[in-house]
């Protein structure tokens, strides 16, 4: 018969072979779970972007491609909706779009709900306008989408007081020389329905509904060469763009007719400025966005740099695990539409590591376990 106790070596290998045991599947485990905590790092915008561009999908995940140059997989309920329903998320005191975006109706800002998939596919003013209304994403085209620019762009010139009611929207009002009292934005834009003329004066209506004439030179042209114009402490706006060149922001020039009808980045992209407005179509250019509309989230600090403008470094998503045909085929075309099914949002720990160091640890366990020794079976 085996001895009934093994000696005190025996007991002590195997008490240091089961604590050797118990650390191999720690180690395993803790491997997992920072594997499974991996994500990717990418500024705010840029990630909704690769959701919109993606095809703005609900349920199916999309791919995005990191800080970091690598590919990962994220989805609209993990990563994009707590954008838009999370306070602190895109600069420190900001709230949640949400507080002000609550829900389809006319309580909300703009009737619009910034909480839901459904919301954010529905747009802005769907209540007074079921017809028409303000799609805030296009989808598989962030860079038309009017969230992209909503999100980006600072509300010009820069110290414009934010107005949750948005009764300064339109700007101060001001007196033309002629007499007539407008809002600056509305102004210029019947300056530039008019055609954007530099010499011949044109025609507006006041606030009292009566007809007036102005002129660029006298009345369009000091608000954008004045300070103190569109709200006190606000700096004239060709302080910053006060030249096509490069040393001006935007390579912009806002202090001439010539400089205003060429726009910005002329420098940079000859063929292709960014033109201001189109003479006759005030409702649709980007001087009247960049004029009207706040920055959202309320709260974004002006940086004169814009290394902001993509919004804060967040993380998200999971690393992409893909098989290698799924692998082959990214390589050549990257896909808009959701991923196919062999494509996983998983942790970057392989499927066999873990019961791979558990056999390893058994068969630790059994080459250090002494043999029992003893007189043999009578």
């Amino acid at each position: 018969m085996f001895r009934k106790n093994p000696s005190r070596g025996a007991l002590t290998v195997r008490v240091l072979v089961m604590a050797m045991l118990l650390i191999v599947l720690g180690a395993a485990r803790v491997f997992a779970d920072e594997a499974d905590q991996i994500r990717g790092k990418i500024e705010a915008v840029n990630l909704i972007g690769a959701w919109v561009d993606a095809g703005a999908p609900e349920k199916e995940p999309f791919r995005f491609t990191g800080k970091d140059g690598k590919t990962y997989m994220a989805t609209f309920k993990e990563d994009i909706l707590p954008l838009f329903t999370e306070p602190n998320t895109w600069a420190p005191g900001t709230a949640a779009c949400k507080k002000c975006h609550f829900a389809v109706s006319k309580d909300s800002a703009h009737e619009m709900d910034l909480s839901s998939y459904e919301g954010i596919m529905t747009g802005g003013d769907s209540v007074s306008k079921p017809d028409k209304p303000a799609r805030i994403i296009i989808p598989g085209n962030w860079n038309n989408s009017i969230l992209r620019n909503r999100l980006r762009n600072n509300r010009m010139p820069p110290g414009m007081p934010f107005d949750i009611t948005e009764s300064n929207r339109d700007g101060p009002v001001v007196t033309t020389k002629s007499g007539g009292s407008i809002e600056a934005v509305n102004l210029v834009g019947a300056w530039v329905d008019a055609g954007a003329p530099e010499k011949e004066p044109f025609q507006f209506t006041g606030k009292d509904g009566n007809s007036y004439e102005a002129t660029f030179e006298e009345d369009i042209l000091p608000l954008f060469t004045k300070p103190d114009v569109w709200a006190p402490r606000t700096e004239a706006c060709s302080e910053c763009h006060f030249a096509i060149s490069k040393d001006s922001a935007h390579e912009m020039d806002l202090s001439s007719y010539q400089g205003i009808m060429t726009g910005g980045d002329s420098v940079s992209k000859p063929d292709k400025p960014a033109k201001l407005f189109t003479p006759g179509d005030w409702a649709n250019s980007m001087l009247r966005e960049r004029l009207r509309n706040n920055r959202m989230p309320p709260g974004m600090p002006f940086d004169i740099t814009e290394s902001n403008r993509d919004g804060p470094v967040i993380e998200a998503g999971r690393p992409l695990q893909t098989s290698a045909e799924t692998t082959a085929s990214a390589e050549t075309e990257q896909p808009k539409a959701a991923p196919s099914s062999n494509v996983k949002s998983s942790p970057a720990t392989p499927e066999w590591a873990i019961p791979a160091l558990v056999f390893l640890a058994i068969v630790i366990l059994a080459a250090l376990t002494p043999t029992r020794k003893g007189p043999p079976l009578s």
